[in-house]
């Protein structure tokens, strides 16, 4: 979906933002049900996880037919803070 994205919505700038920030309700998500005494729901992963396989798949497309280097920028930080968190829930 976010790969087709490509051609269809989103250009310059604005998919940039999208890259950015298609994967935050997905870390919310995981850090809400890890951090505190909640539960996860399935419509809610379901919906996260296909906005963050739209992230990622519009920022591939940006990475192969753009050459975008600001796409392996935002993928470093979100795995960084991925780490980060990862490491402070253990």
């Amino acid at each position: 979906m976010g790969f087709l994205s490509y051609g269809i919505m989103f250009r310059g700038t604005d998919a940039l933002l999208a890259v950015a920030l298609l994967p935050v309700p997905s870390f919310v998500d995981w850090a809400v049900t890890t951090f505190r005494d909640r539960r996860g729901y399935n419509i809610v992963r379901t919906v996260t996880g296909a906005l963050l396989g739209s992230g990622y798949g519009l920022g591939l497309a940006l990475l192969l037919f753009e050459s975008s280097l600001t796409v392996l920028g935002i993928g470093l930080v979100y795995g960084i803070l991925a780490f980060s968190s990862i490491l402070s829930s253990w």
